[in-house]
């Protein structure tokens, strides 16, 4: 029999929907700091879907996802199990715009299980783990990519053979390119995305565009992906419907870094989403006299994943990072 679902201070009654928060640390002047939470609760049993945003501070996308998906679009009376909405993960970064937590310039996403004692980044982390995480089967973890990139998402390898095939498919079923991102890859072992896995989980990183603003063809299709995997999981009724308003659509990836040899200023001649050759210029870098110091070449072919936005650039700097295509058998071994 369906039960009444409690996360943070929301309870909402089977066939319903309710607004609360996951309380976080305050401030030093006693600011009240939490996690904002959506509940939706079908009428129905079935499985319970994780959505998370911006657990870095502007990559806010994913809130407007959140919003439309919970309160214009899915019926408590038909669905099929339960939502989740949760978001900013990262609230005292979302105050300031700024990626970290300013006040211990922690990453949450490299701070998980977390530590109830720790850091207020790792104490985040702790309160996104115990208290959001194990109410849910499959996780959605919304991140965003640079504006002049194209969409896509992360997922990691898992031990777990049964979990990384369901992560894989859920992420095909969102449709939006999927790179793989090792472990040992900007500490991904220490993930949302990892830890969920881990804990048995399907867990999927998109990326859609853009950091502080929101991109209406991107969200339509954040939104679209999400419904999709929900329609994959039998949460909703309806056939998983392709990405059309993305410049590249599905596919399995690896990310390659673009480097300059030298400092100076940046004039960049390719754009996100841009299908590149190996040796293809991406960059031209000058000195302030206007000498030509560097002429930086693709490594490789692939899609530009993204542009750095500046074009004052230091030696041994990444610049651009490309997405290399890789047949799935030979990324997931399935």
């Amino acid at each position: 029999m369906k039960t009444t679902l409690t996360a943070g201070t929301a309870s909402a009654e089977p066939g319903s929907l309710a607004l609360g928060k996951l309380i976080c640390e305050p401030l030093a002047d006693a600011a009240e700091i939490f996690i904002a939470l959506v509940v939706v609760n079908g009428a129905h049993t079935g499985p319970t879907l994780w959505i998370g945003s911006t657990i870095h501070g502007r990559e806010i996308p994913g809130i407007e996802v959140c919003r439309r998906i919970a309160h214009e679009i899915i019926n408590p009376a038909e669905l099929h199990g339960a939502i989740i909405c949760a978001m900013p993960l990262n609230p005292y970064g979302f105050r300031s715009q700024h990626h970290t937590i300013p006040q211990d310039g922690g990453n949450v996403n490299a701070q998980f299980p977390g530590d109830p004692q720790g850091t207020l980044s790792e104490r985040t982390a702790y309160t996104i783990w115990t208290q959001g995480i194990p109410l849910c089967d499959y996780v959605i973890d919304f991140h965003a990519n640079e504006p002049d990139g194209m969409e896509f998402m992360c997922a990691t390898p898992c031990a777990n053979k049964d979990v990384q095939a369901r992560t894989v498919e859920m992420a095909e079923a969102f449709g939006f390119p999927l790179a793989q991102i090792r472990r040992d890859e900007w500490a991904y072992d220490r993930s949302l995305v990892a830890w969920a896995q881990d804990a048995g989980k399907p867990a999927i990183l998109p990326e859609p565009l853009c950091q502080g603003a929101l991109a209406e063809a991107s969200v339509d299709a954040s939104v679209r992906g999400v419904l999709n995997v929900m329609k994959w999981i039998g949460m909703i009724d309806g056939q998983i419907e392709p990405q059309t308003e993305i410049r590249v659509r599905g596919g399995h990836f690896r990310f390659v870094n673009v480097r300059t040899r030298k400092s100076g200023l940046a004039e960049y001649s390719v754009n996100g989403g841009d299908w590149v050759e190996e040796d293809q210029p991406i960059s031209v870098v000058r000195d302030p006299w206007g000498n030509e110091l560097d002429r930086v070449l693709c490594p490789t072919c692939g899609y530009v994943r993204s542009i750095l936005p500046s074009s004052i650039v230091n030696a041994g700097q990444i610049i651009g990072t490309l997405l290399k295509p890789h047949e799935r058998q030979e990324l997931w071994g399935m």
